[in-house]
């Protein structure tokens, strides 16, 4: 993948920061708080390895505002259970964070993530990931901030289904009536209600241009989606997202899936340009005539999956009737269906489902226009092509062009 230099130098930036301070990792558990010490309400370790008390945080929640923070680029790590019902807990990491056990926010009560406080936000690496539920209700708050002069990102919160055709903006088939805004999940969401909508789910910005879609950032805060049916089998751009751009999809599952549609349909977005996806994963179904994938229907250009899995069936069923471009079909991937353009990057990632189509079936990425990044990820399931001979059958890439291939494996 090519980087600009000007980043390339933005990140170096960042480095040299991060090497001049003081690095302190912190872990938020049941053990008793070490290694540092409160001043106020705000937690600042004074040594590698500090601790901090989960009881210690919950009772300090209960009279006001509380901050943990890790300093220099150090992590910070939330590993034991935190429940309040007033005020803001900020955790606020120097290098990346982690939340690995469950909070439960209630009432007015907030959540903000700060990460990669410890540089810039200006080519600045750090992440947060949320592998346990975040609940909080529609009445609280969240916020995330890369980088000490970061902008702070607040999100709609959403803990309902809402109904058949809702614009609200309030809840998940709400998230029609504004593709600009950032949404979290509160919670998570039992999506069998749209078994009986008129073509089930609504996807979210159900655009056929590319320059159109949802630009907003989409965080599920570990919840899952769970029984989302889309049945819009005359539809392009068919997914919980019909097209989505500039923006990330972050931290959630879409489990018991069942989705169809016509040309480029993933169960979590049908189209992407510019687009991050990380820690999601996908369970069920998929259907479509081509450019199908059980994660992302097809890419324009720069789609990064890192820490995406899928057990999705995946089926493109055109039957592709030649050689060139315009007569290709029946493309699938067991994560990306296609890619128009540049990429996409898969890292960490893996799919462990069946796989059939027409002309280019791969179990990770059906088919890319040129240089995709595929590292540090597998595929373990099945492979079919209606074609009895298929252009490109292969077990992690229907067909790659100009592409970086590496650490990858196969059954």
């Amino acid at each position: 993948m090519h980087i600009p230099r000007l980043a390339t130098l933005a990140a170096l930036t960042a480095l040299l920061a991060c090497a001049h301070t003081h690095a302190f990792d912190v872990t938020v558990t049941t053990a008793p708080t070490s290694g540092g010490a409160w001043a106020g309400n705000t937690f600042t370790p004074t040594a590698p390895g500090a601790t901090v008390n989960a009881g210690e945080v919950q009772t300090r929640l209960a009279g006001g505002a509380v901050t943990v923070q890790s300093t220099g680029c150090d992590a910070l790590a939330v590993r034991a259970p935190i429940a309040w019902a007033a005020n803001v807990l900020t955790l606020a990491a120097g290098g990346s964070l982690a939340v690995q056990a469950q909070l439960d926010a209630t009432g007015a009560a907030g959540l903000a993530l700060h990460y990669g406080q410890g540089a810039v936000a200006a080519g600045n690496t750090a992440d947060y990931l949320v592998s346990a539920p975040v609940n909080l209700a529609a009445t609280g708050s969240y916020q995330t901030r890369l980088g000490s002069d970061g902008a702070v990102r607040s999100y709609t919160i959403l803990t309902t289904l809402g109904v058949e055709g809702s614009t609200t903006g309030a809840d998940l088939q709400g998230m029609n009536g504004d593709w600009a805004r950032n949404y979290a999940l509160g919670a998570d969401i039992d999506a069998s209600a749209t078994a009986g909508w008129a073509g089930g789910f609504g996807p979210i910005a159900p655009s056929t241009t590319r320059i159109d879609g949802f630009t907003g950032r989409f965080d599920g805060l570990g919840h899952v989606i769970d029984r989302l049916t889309i049945d819009r089998p005359s539809n392009n751009y068919v997914g919980l997202f019909g097209n989505s751009r500039d923006g990330a999809l972050v931290n959630v599952g879409l489990t018991r899936a069942s989705v169809a549609g016509g040309v480029s349909v993933g169960i979590l977005a049908g189209g992407t340009n510019t687009m991050t996806v990380r820690n999601v994963h996908t369970t069920g179904s998929v259907t479509g005539a081509n450019a199908v994938g059980g994660v992302a229907g097809d890419s324009f250009v720069d789609l990064m999956l890192d820490g995406v899995w899928s057990k999705a069936s995946v089926t493109a069923t055109q039957m592709g009737a030649g050689t060139g471009a315009p007569s290709l079909g029946g493309i699938a991937g067991g994560l990306v269906g296609g890619s128009v353009s540049r990429g996409p990057t898969i890292v960490r990632s893996y799919a462990l489902g069946a796989v059939s189509g027409s002309d280019f079936v791969g179990g990770l990425l059906g088919h890319t226009g040129q240089r995709p990044e595929i590292h540090g990820s597998y595929f373990a399931g099945t492979l079919a092509s209606n074609k009895a001979t298929p252009l490109g059958l292969g077990a992690i890439a229907g067909r790659t062009q100009l592409g970086n291939v590496g650490n990858v494996a196969w059954n």
